[in-house]
């Protein structure tokens, strides 16, 4: 396509997503910034007559905006402590649902909503979030940079979860399975009766961390196959997400789709299994090494080898299980 036409930004964007995802870091960063001059991008761009950031020197104050969906903000936070240290103040303009979990663990950082209205006076210079990246991950070793975890949780939350669930021989397994993704949910998505082949592990309680409401799933569930997973009905999972984080800091393992639980247990530090599919769905932010995400080490990846086929990575996975459940 560039060959064609040299100046496409839709061909750059895309191949700029996928330099990154095959870890061409440093040119794919470049061309991931055709992003904003493509027709179906999604994200507005910061509006100001302050100058964009585009090197390092000491700035007395930069401000840094979100751009796209909560998973992806979770995941560009591992650089907020590295951007802290070339500036006396950053501001981190992004949804309010993490003020919370960042707030504590980045005490430099002064962490604001998106409505929030931020005055010109108020910095030197501004950067999207999703350019991060050419600064702070420009190959592989600067993923090790990053001190996990880097969000916090409630404890009293923590606690209670632990006392609920505080089976004897029970393995207390945080599960989720669908995406909300409006363009490739679909695809990232899982049947829940597909993941019956773990559900029915012996000693094992599950769960449910679904942002929607999962009733209908989790009852043809137990009528077919017996399996009960619990939930806390008094969490409002969509928009506490500082609760949702302690109920998953507070499970021995993640099984999830992609979706932002997968980015909250990595960011956590807590050991996840990701249910990937090949193909659409298969975003950027997944990029492995050795079956594990570059982003989140914490996190190892099961991915399709058929599109729409979730049988071989739910096997592959089912064993692991068995492994850390002995272990």
């Amino acid at each position: 396509s560039l060959e064609i036409d040299p100046y496409s930004h839709e061909a750059k964007f895309n191949l700029g997503q996928m330099q990154i995802y095959n870890k061409d870091l440093k040119v794919g960063w470049s061309n991931f910034q055709s992003r904003w001059f493509y027709h179906n991008f999604k994200a507005v761009p910061f509006k100001s007559s302050k100058k964009q950031l585009t090197s390092l020197n000491k700035l007395e104050k930069i401000l840094i905006w979100a751009e796209q969906g909560i998973g992806d903000q979770i995941m560009y936070g591992s650089m907020f402590t590295e951007i802290s240290t070339f500036s006396k103040k950053v501001t981190i303009k992004f949804d309010k649902r993490l003020i919370k979990i960042f707030e504590k663990k980045h005490k430099k950082i002064n962490f604001v909503a998106n409505s929030t209205d931020i005055k010109e006076e108020e910095y030197d210079a501004h950067l999207p979030l999703g350019d991060l990246g050419i600064f702070f991950r420009k190959d592989l070793n600067s993923f090790k940079n990053v001190k996990f975890p880097y969000i916090d949780f409630d404890k009293k939350i923590f606690t209670k979860v632990k006392k609920t669930f505080n089976f004897k021989n029970k393995f207390v397994i945080g599960i989720s399975w669908t995406s909300k993704n409006e363009e490739i949910g679909e695809s990232k998505s899982i049947n829940l009766t597909d993941l019956t082949p773990i559900l029915k592990l012996s000693n094992m309680t599950f769960l449910d961390l679904e942002y929607k409401d999962a009733k209908k799933d989790k009852e043809k569930l137990y009528e077919e196959k017996k399996i009960q997973i619990h939930r806390f009905e008094d969490i409002d999972y969509f928009n506490d997400i500082l609760a949702v984080t302690s109920i998953i800091k507070s499970c021995d393992l993640i099984i999830t789709c992609s979706n932002v639980n997968a980015h909250i247990s990595g960011a956590l530090g807590k050991k996840t299994f990701l249910l990937l599919p090949i193909g659409k769905g298969r975003l950027l932010n997944w990029s492995s090494e050795n079956n594990h995400s570059i982003w989140y080490p914490s996190v190892k990846i099961f991915q399709q080898i058929k599109p729409g086929d979730w049988s071989f990575p739910i096997n592959q996975l089912k064993e692991e299980v068995l492994k850390c459940q002995n272990y």
